[in-house]
């Protein structure tokens, strides 16, 4: 899988054995190189993750997976220097100079998933809800202690015609160690659109984003299709990052924007691309809209 976006790239290659030790469980490995490039820093994960999967047997809608994911992970702060007239001096913050890392990060993976789709690809019913958790500990080599929690839920409708309603709401948490690598960072596709990607959140005293340790989102979209290439959207989201890790039971701090949409459906992936306007805006930096581009290839 090569995915390739403004401020992303991201290469992984993965194997699946569906039916492990002959048994109705699978089987999943993967090893992943991605790199993000942010105004201000750089971070590059390098690693492989494996994981268990099979259903309950008095619950056969749900899932279960166990796994473990092992990376290397480097934050590089970019130098920002001046002449003061006397000496060279840095203008990144001394806060966002301190979330310089080199960790080796390990976790214990747990989930708890429930998938009715009729489809993978454009489902028109059913949805997904799963639970997930993310340990690490320096008992199992991670250089943090820390939890992140995740539940997320997706229901897909059919509307008039071919249209489909999508309804999806997520709700995260980082409790524990918070290096900027995990960290949470709104505004994008996925992350409310309508805001410049990572601008959503805590800053520091530069007006720099250094990210919370918590994040919810909560979308509607409407997908129309024109012809079998070319699908038409309208949505809308809600969300947005806060520095505590129950800080979106502060509802009343969300942004909301809302905007049109287009899909273009190609023989090796999905083109999307997105126009959003906050309504409501929150945030710490100001937000007009934001024309939003991203495109995945799968082979």
């Amino acid at each position: 899988r090569l995915q390739v976006g403004s401020e992303r790239q991201d290469v992984q290659l993965s194997l699946t054995e569906p039916w492990f030790l002959n048994k109705p469980q699978s089987l999943s490995t993967s090893l992943f190189l991605t790199e993000r490039f942010y105004d201000e820093y750089e971070i590059k994960k390098a690693g492989y993750e494996i994981g268990l999967s099979k259903r309950l047997t008095k619950y056969p809608l749900w899932s279960i997976r166990h796994g473990h994911r092992l990376q290397k992970v480097k934050v590089d702060i970019d130098e920002d220097l001046y002449f003061d007239g006397t000496n060279f001096v840095d203008r990144q913050s001394d806060e966002l100079r301190a979330l310089e890392a080199d960790d080796w990060v390990s976790a214990y993976l747990l989930s708890f998933r429930k998938d009715t789709r009729n489809s993978t690809r454009r489902p028109t019913e059913g949805g997904i809800m799963g639970l997930y958790g993310e340990f690490q500990s320096g008992a199992i080599g991670s250089d943090n202690e820390s939890a992140k929690l995740r539940l997320r839920w997706t229901e897909y409708v059919s509307v008039f015609e071919e249209s489909v309603l999508k309804l999806h709401g997520e709700l995260n948490s980082l409790i524990g160690d918070d290096p900027l690598y995990e960290r949470y960072f709104g505004g994008g596709i996925g992350k409310i659109r309508g805001y410049e990607e990572r601008t959503l959140g805590p800053l520091d005293e530069n007006r720099e984003e250094v990210g919370g340790s918590s994040f919810a989102v909560f979308t509607a979209e409407l997908d129309v299709p024109f012809n079998k290439t070319f699908n038409g959207v309208l949505f809308t989201d809600a969300g947005g990052v806060w520095e505590d890790s129950d800080g979106f039971i502060d509802y009343d701090k969300f942004n909301i924007s809302v905007g049109p949409g287009m899909r273009i459906n190609l023989p090796i992936g999905v083109v999307e691309l997105y126009y959003g306007v906050p309504v409501v805006d929150e945030s710490e930096v100001q937000n007009s809209g934001r024309f939003h581009f991203n495109m995945g290839y799968n082979f």
